[in-house]
């Protein structure tokens, strides 16, 4: 299984969310994506997964894990390929993300916005369980544990996909952008450049830069805050 062979399935969300709106006459949601945002907000769901990134490499290194390797890849050309791809990475990631924040989480959110952030982060790696178990994500580990590792992560990213969410006044479009930014950086963080660290550790969707991106949304201080959270349907 390749990452090609999976690239239709990512729009299994959005259209779920389409399929059950019509299904239960849901005329509210899911909501506009949400494209008329400031460029401020446009950078920083860029800037958080690459922040993340560029802290979890000391942090390989302190670990005694490994250390970064361009593995032959001239540094300039290669973080010059990452916009494009990020943006490509986007637009897939908008078919999950169109389900997971559009939709899913709002019809989540009675039960508390931490809750809320929580129970989609599940869900969202329980759907990728397939992908998981394939060892398509985490090569050569215990798909047991691989599971495990993936849902924390999924879990833990949540919560900075919930704060960007609210931060962007609901725009689904920032979600994907973030998201398929931390797809992106998969062309950075694999083991071709991290020789001798393990992937449920190194990968985008490891635990590193799951619990550095989990702080960055603490620090955000929205989710754990008393602002308002309230959907508001009319914002494009």
């Amino acid at each position: 299984m390749s990452a090609w062979d999976i690239t239709p399935g990512m729009f299994a969300p959005l259209i779920s969310a389409f399929l059950l709106r019509w299904l239960y006459r849901d005329v509210s949601l899911p909501l506009p994506l949400g494209l008329k945002r400031s460029w401020k907000q446009y950078l920083l769901s860029l800037l958080v997964p690459a922040i993340a990134l560029l802290l979890a490499v000391p942090l390989y290194q302190l670990m005694g894990n490994g250390s970064f390797t361009w593995a032959g890849v001239e540094p300039v050309r290669l973080a010059l390929s990452l916009f494009p791809i990020a943006l490509a990475a986007s637009l897939t990631a908008l078919g999950e993300e169109y389900g997971w924040r559009g939709y899913l989480l709002p019809l989540m959110l009675p039960l508390g916005k931490r809750k809320a952030a929580l129970i989609t982060g599940f869900v969202w790696g329980a759907w990728h369980l397939p992908i998981v178990l394939s060892g398509l994500t985490y090569p050569g580990q215990p798909v047991l544990l691989a599971a495990l590792v993936f849902i924390t992560c999924t879990i833990l990213l949540s919560f900075w996909f919930t704060e960007l969410f609210f931060r962007s006044n609901q725009s689904v479009a920032l979600a994907a952008l973030s998201h398929g930014t931390l797809n992106a950086l998969s062309e950075i963080s694999s083991p071709v450049h991290f020789p001798g660290v393990n992937p449920m550790l190194s990968n985008p969707f490891g635990l590193v830069i799951a619990i550095l991106v989990f702080f960055i949304a603490i620090l955000s201080g929205r989710i754990f805050g008393t602002r308002d959270h309230s959907i508001r349907r009319d914002i494009w």
